[in-house]
């Protein structure tokens, strides 16, 4: 489907995704979330995740559908170098549309990491999950990405 013809469902969570993926040498922020390439036919379980950032103001119960999809092209990570440039830290700040957020480190139990159980169901908000990939050098890998909202990498 193409970006034009995507639908958003009502109570969305956005999960864009980001993913680090370097040769030893490079250098990241201290990151729990760090896989040593990636392992066929195994569920990634640590992320640090980020959110949830409401992409509208609360006084509006339900964006349009034109205020979703300008919020699922909005880099919300803007205000600390941007999605492209990410480097999370567990222990630092970040202001975005006036409200403080903290990186969190989490493992999942199971095949998904659940954001309505860690937000307790936030309508309307954007999240980050992202962890670092390791690679001896460079490789072509398949990478599956699922979500029942809506998801970006």
């Amino acid at each position: 489907m193409s970006p034009s013809n995507r639908q958003f469902r009502p109570g969305s969570l956005l999960l864009c995704l980001t993913f680090a993926v370097w040769i030893p040498g490079a250098g990241f922020a201290q990151n729990p979330a760090i896989y040593e390439g990636i392992q066929k036919n195994e569920f990634m379980k640590h992320w640090l995740v980020l959110g949830p950032i409401p992409i509208v103001s609360q006084s509006v119960e339900s964006p349009d559908e034109d205020s979703q999809k300008k919020a699922f092209g909005t880099d919300w990570l803007a205000p600390v170098g941007g999605e492209t440039r990410i480097a999370p830290d567990l222990s630092a700040a970040i202001t975005i549309s006036g409200k403080t957020y903290h990186w969190q480190a989490v493992k999942s139990s199971g095949e998904a990491v659940s954001l309505e159980g860690l937000y307790s169901k936030s309508n309307y908000a954007v999240s980050y999950a992202v962890c670092d990939i390791i690679m001896p050098e460079a490789a072509t890998q398949l990478l599956a990405i699922g979500s029942d909202d809506a998801s970006q990498t």
